[in-house]
């Protein structure tokens, strides 16, 4: 799928948006923090023979932990229902496979743990994407620019229901010196998520760490259709009349579910500045009503 130029994050109204305008403050995300507990959760499919397990954990684990290893693989070997034997029968073996892949997946989950997730959406004109993570359509939609700079690890997600990684696949990537084989683990660990969430058309972005990322460009900003007025003047005020950055107010079709954008008149909002309390305002409007009212009467009584 040919990365798209521009993509999207949906926002509630807070500081967290208002950092994302400043400082182009994007952030690489602990994956153990979503909502999703399938989400970047390991699972190892054990597609291959106990005893290659067995070795691609010794692998993994390291001489210097070799003890842990020998204590690991001796008792899955006893709960599989044989002692002293890796090539056990029937369903001990098939139990047996299922305890050194769990014993593998908790080793490659510390190396994957230590990545971060940053997570896009293909389009601003979602419906559910606004109600769910831009607060109603109170929010606002913030538009990034993708081609300044290469994006080895943006791409997107896969809905299909697959988040499995084939052990084999780890087997010849640590012990096999297998590249590929290494980035098929990596992209069916990270960039898998359940077809419920394929409203979300995601991207994603992995960082070798969780934390700030400055690798985007803010190149518009789209209103949603209940976003306060507030909001608006608070971003042209902060962004200036000069901005590169091109504003659009969500409308909604009076026929259709369709989204639409018209974009923000960026002048008149500056022009109006910072409004007056409502009742100085008025009484401010009343004195000088008064005044002309005295002023012509005045003049009347001269003439």
């Amino acid at each position: 799928m040919p990365m798209p130029k521009k993509l999207y994050k949906y926002r509630k109204f807070d500081v967290t948006a208002l950092n994302m305008v400043t400082d182009h403050g994007l952030y690489f995300a602990n994956p153990r923090k979503f909502n999703d507990p399938l989400d970047c959760e390991l699972s190892i499919e054990a597609d291959i023979s106990p005893r290659k397990l067995s070795d691609l954990l010794k692998t993994l684990m390291g001489p210097e932990r070799e003890d842990h290893w020998n204590h690991a693989v001796g008792c899955a070997i006893h709960y599989a229902g044989e002692e002293g034997d890796i090539k056990v029968p029937g369903e001990p073996r098939n139990y047996l496979k299922r305890m050194l892949a769990d014993a593998v997946a908790s080793e490659i989950r510390k190396e994957f743990d230590t990545h971060g997730v940053l997570a896009f959406a293909a389009t601003w004109q979602s419906v559910l994407m606004w109600s769910h993570y831009a607060d109603e359509h109170r929010g606002i939609c913030l538009e990034f620019d993708t081609s300044e700079l290469p994006h080895e690890r943006l791409a997107a997600v896969r809905y299909d229901g697959d988040r499995s990684v084939k052990a084999s696949d780890i087997y010849a990537w640590k012990i096999g010196g297998d590249a590929e084989a290494g980035k098929r683990a990596f992209d069916t660990h990270f960039y898998a998520k359940a077809p419920d969430w394929q409203y979300e058309q995601e991207w994603r972005d992995i960082g070798d760490k969780p934390g700030a990322c400055g690798d985007y460009r803010i190149t518009g900003i789209y209103f949603g259709f209940r976003c306060d007025y507030a909001v608006k003047v608070a971003i042209v005020k902060m962004l200036g009349v000069k901005t590169d950055v091109d504003l659009f107010d969500v409308r909604i079709s009076p026929t259709t579910f369709e989204l639409s954008r018209t974009p923000v008149d960026i002048d008149e909002i500056d022009a109006l500045g910072m409004r007056e309390p409502r009742g100085i305002e008025f009484a401010q409007m009343a004195a000088q009503f008064d005044k002309l009212s005295f002023e012509i009467g005045d003049a009347t009584e001269t003439a």
